[in-house]
């Protein structure tokens, strides 16, 4: 019935969940044009083979330069690898149940970033340096300039999508596991 289609995922996320091999899910609102995008948002959980390995894809399939040489970046094609850490909500500060900080105040933008939490913020910029460890060789030699990030969220959608729109992306991959 009607309510068993909206508990139901849709098909593009129920044969990314199911699937052994890469799904690629277009977007049906703006169809893609046939040229090669310029800006590419990795988006990854861990920074691990898979990582390197969505990374490595991305880079020859989608910012693939058309045989031309590494070095130098080639029409200015960006990766922004983006390493996204799920925290859990902030505490409620009483029994209305409100947030301990009103949505939109600084300390929310800090609570997101994990600058309120030592532990979280060192993890996050061990996680961007190890982005840039395992994925700037392969961003040089495609001649690509590689853009790391780290952030923390409650959904890590949001933080992609966020993250999407402040770079502009014209693509984004998503390492799931």
């Amino acid at each position: 019935g009607p309510l068993a289609a909206w508990l139901r995922p849709s098909v593009a996320a129920g044969a990314a969940l199911a699937a052994d091999v890469p799904v690629v899910v277009l977007h049906s609102a703006s169809p893609p044009a046939l040229a090669r995008p310029s800006r590419v948002l990795l988006a990854v959980d861990e920074v691990d083979d898979a990582a390197v390995g969505a990374a490595a894809w991305a880079l020859d399939t989608l910012l693939g330069s058309g045989g031309e040489g590494g070095g130098a970046p080639s029409q200015n094609k960006e990766l922004h690898a983006l390493h996204v850490v799920t925290r859990p909500p902030p505490l409620d500060d009483g029994p209305g149940g409100d947030l301990a900080f009103a949505p939109g105040a600084p300390e929310v933008a800090a609570w997101r970033a994990g600058e309120d939490d030592a532990g979280v913020a060192a993890a996050l910029e061990g996680a961007a340096a190890g982005l840039e460890a395992r994925l700037g060789p392969l961003a040089d030699a495609a001649g690509v300039t590689l853009i790391v990030a780290a952030v923390a969220d409650v959904s890590a959608g949001d933080a992609i999508v966020d993250a999407a729109a402040e770079c502009a992306a014209d693509a984004i991959v998503l390492v799931h596991r």
